[in-house]
């Protein structure tokens, strides 16, 4: 039980930490773009700011939805433990 304990916090941290990624691309294109809160972002434009220039794998396997500028990036995993991306908190 304790390990896969470890085993879900890591994989939240994992993935928590690439949603950070995620959005840390997203703000970089938005403002080389010239896009505003509530515009569309194009994943393919907005990994060219993530290292690899490709989206990162949830150690989870869980799914990343970029939303839209303005909102947090989320991932598809909600239990056992959440995987959410919140600035400033986490």
């Amino acid at each position: 039980p304790s390990f896969v304990k470890a085993r879900n916090t890591s994989q939240q941290n994992a993935c928590i930490n690439n949603l950070r990624l995620i959005d840390a691309g997203k703000e970089q294109w938005a403002m080389a773009a010239r896009k505003q809160d509530g515009d569309t972002a194009a994943t393919g434009s907005v990994n060219e700011y993530i290292k690899g220039s490709t989206t990162p794998g949830c150690p989870g396997s869980g799914v990343y939805d970029y939303q839209n500028i303005g909102s947090n990036p989320a991932c598809s995993i909600s239990v056992p433990t959440s995987h959410r991306f919140s600035p400033g908190g986490n």
